[in-house]
């Protein structure tokens, strides 16, 4: 396995929206740098796909970032380590830790939910 060529790859998709991003890459990375999440009412001015699955998306590339964060690690990459495992945080800007959840107006005694934006 090329590393460096692999490392290449992942951190394109990471920075650079493609034009169709709903068969390649990430879409809604304005939002995804700048709010630090995908919001539900995302408009993506630099490329087209389907706005949709904000929450999914956010958890999606939180979870990416992580891993190209590691993979920066084991490349010796310090700033990008640093820079990708905090972007894997932003996760937390959509979850709710005192959401319920209610069951024909009924709590099932569950809380901490991810929520859209």
């Amino acid at each position: 396995i090329d590393w460096e060529m692999g490392y290449e790859a992942v951190v394109s998709d990471a920075e650079e929206e493609p034009k169709w991003w709903s068969y390649e890459g990430r879409g809604g990375l304005e939002s995804w740098k700048s709010l630090h999440y995908i919001p539900i009412h995302d408009v993506d001015i630099l490329g087209q796909g389907l706005l949709t699955r904000s929450v999914s998306r956010t958890v999606e590339y939180a979870y990416d970032d992580f891993c190209i964060g590691e993979m920066a690690a084991k490349l010796d990459r310090k700033e990008d380590q640093v820079k990708y495992h905090e972007r894997a945080g932003n996760w937390q800007n959509l979850y709710n830790e005192n959401q319920i959840s209610l069951i024909n107006e009924d709590d099932t005694g569950f809380v901490g939910f991810f929520q859209p934006r």
